[in-house]
């Protein structure tokens, strides 16, 4: 069967495999984290409190890790978003605690708020699919489009240029 004939973008297919789990993560007094320096390494400094979210996960070996769903959604405090990479350690079963960030992030992630039936025929949503990337909306109007970082300039210009999205969109 054609991929696509599934998934409107091949960025959908990396999910197939996810499975449910716990992770835990250092978090600031709010419960927001993990930070991350740009080696990737976490930071510690930004605060000493944890937290655990349930999360779907797929697992790419050698403690390697692609997040696949944040289960608090839009009140997660974990800064990954689907598609982020990292590295943690089992801690028991379905239970992993976060190591480092893989970076650079293979995607960017943009947050827009929409009106209510953005589905995949929205030319937004196609363009996205256009350049390997993906769409989530949630609560019916809390939109997450990732794409990859290597053609976030692209999309963004190519967004832009159609009116898809604004200057304060992309920043």
């Amino acid at each position: 069967m054609n991929q696509n004939s599934t998934h409107p973008s091949p960025f959908y297919a990396q999910f197939d495999d996810a499975t449910e789990s716990t992770l835990c993560f250092p978090t600031d007094e709010d419960e927001v984290g993990p930070y991350w320096l740009e080696s990737g390494e976490l930071d510690t400094r930004q605060g000493s409190s944890r937290s655990c979210e349930k999360v779907e996960v797929v697992n790419l070996g050698d403690g390697m890790y692609r997040l696949a769903l944040k289960g608090e959604g839009p009140f997660s405090g974990l800064r990954l978003n689907w598609g982020d990479e990292f590295v943690a350690e089992e801690s028991g079963i379905n239970r992993l605690q976060l190591l480092q960030v893989t970076t650079p992030l293979t995607y960017k992630h943009y947050q827009l708020l929409v009106p209510p039936g953005f589905d995949n025929e929205n030319p937004l949503a196609r363009l996205v699919h256009s350049f390997g990337g993906g769409w989530e909306c949630i609560a019916g109007g809390m939109l997450t489009l990732t794409v990859p970082s290597t053609r976030a300039a692209d999309f963004e210009q190519a967004a832009h240029q159609a009116a898809l999205m604004s200057v304060e969109d992309i920043d």
